[in-house]
């Protein structure tokens, strides 16, 4: 059981990375990436926090989780582009 636990943890983090990804795509498609990464992650922070109020829960949990999720993202548009040659 453990093992399971295991692998669907690293799935969860694998998952957590393509979400950033996508999420830094879309972003790179505007004008202002950081600007349009900001709205989205404000957008995502108040759609975990209405899934959270409606299934009763706090939203501490989703809300870390959106936020990791976010600075992958940004961290993804601040990287240096790498040195060929």
């Amino acid at each position: 059981m453990l093992d399971e636990v295991k692998r669907m943890g690293m799935q969860i983090i694998a998952l957590q990375g393509v979400v950033a990804a996508l999420l830094a795509e879309l972003a790179i498609m505007h004008d202002d990436p950081p600007a349009k990464l900001g709205q989205m992650t404000a957008g995502l922070l108040g759609v975990a926090e209405g899934v959270a109020k409606g299934a009763g829960v706090e939203s501490n949990e989703m809300t870390a989780v959106v936020e990791r999720i976010c600075a992958m993202a940004e961290a993804t548009l601040v990287r240096p582009p790498s040195k060929t040659g």
